[in-house]
């Protein structure tokens, strides 16, 4: 019996055998390539889940502060222009979601008059809005970090009122 094991150690010749170098690197290019299309629409995905995160865990802040103002007997809720900031409320007030967030509450908003300077409009005086019987506030939340001056820094803003009708 004369029978002849095959070598394992013999390299196969055949055209099937593997992929050559240039087909690794084309396949690298178009892998590169794709990736390079791809990368941006993941970042931004990432930063639209971080800014959801944001407004949703300001949406529950101010829920947390109306609930706190639905709260109070209607004497307590003030009168005259009067806004309150982080200093003024409790911090759990002030946080959601593991987040810190700059909160403003303004009660009973009155604007000066301002005179018209060249194209742009003179702007009404709007006196005290609130009565003996009628308060209105608006709450507005800002991220912790960067600028807290512009409106483009506000995160979530709501406004609502509150009428006394035991009289």
């Amino acid at each position: 019996m004369n029978k002849s094991l095959p070598k394992s150690n013999k390299l196969n010749n055949s055209p099937d055998s593997g992929f050559s170098i240039i087909e690794v690197a084309a396949a690298l290019l178009i892998m590169g390539t794709c990736l390079a299309y791809a990368m941006p629409i993941i970042l931004y995905s990432k930063i639209n889940n971080v800014k959801s995160e944001q407004r949703a865990g300001a949406l529950v802040v101010s829920q947390k502060i109306f609930d706190n103002i639905r709260g109070k007997t209607f004497g307590n809720i003030p009168a005259v222009d009067t806004t309150h900031t982080n200093a003024n409320l409790p911090a759990d007030l002030r946080t959601a979601l593991g987040r810190n967030y700059n909160v403003s509450v303004r009660y009973c908003r009155t604007v000066a008059a301002v005179a018209a300077v060249g194209p742009t409009p003179a702007v009404a005086a709007v006196p005290n809005p609130c009565t003996p019987d009628y308060r209105e506030f608006t709450i507005t939340i800002r991220d912790t970090v960067g600028d807290q001056t512009n409106d483009n820094s506000i995160l979530y803003q709501t406004q609502a009122s509150f009428t006394n009708f035991t009289n």
